[in-house]
């Protein structure tokens, strides 16, 4: 199984290193495009205010919002302000 790391900030290397070990394949999601590659997101945690910045910058918002609607998505000690049903921040 496929699983993306939103690859913007935070510490993406060591998630993708613990899916390894659980035989998953991650691949870094760095574009909205990505999500369509991919059966499940982790967004790791960081700094909340540059997290919000760079996934308004990259139009992240309303892709990801879509992406969880269907799709498995865990947030990780995220602390962006982020409601992935109303889609709103």
């Amino acid at each position: 199984m496929k699983i993306g790391i939103l690859a913007l900030q935070g510490d993406f290397n060591k998630h993708s290193f613990i899916l390894e070990k659980l035989d998953l394949e991650p691949t870094f999601v760095r574009y909205p495009s990505d999500l369509n590659r991919i059966s499940g997101l982790i967004i790791p945690g960081g700094e909340s205010t540059t997290m919000t910045k760079l996934m308004d910058r990259a139009g992240f918002y309303e892709s990801i919002t879509s992406f969880a609607n269907r799709n498995p998505a865990l947030g990780h000690l995220c602390r962006v302000n982020y409601d992935v049903h109303a889609g709103e921040r």
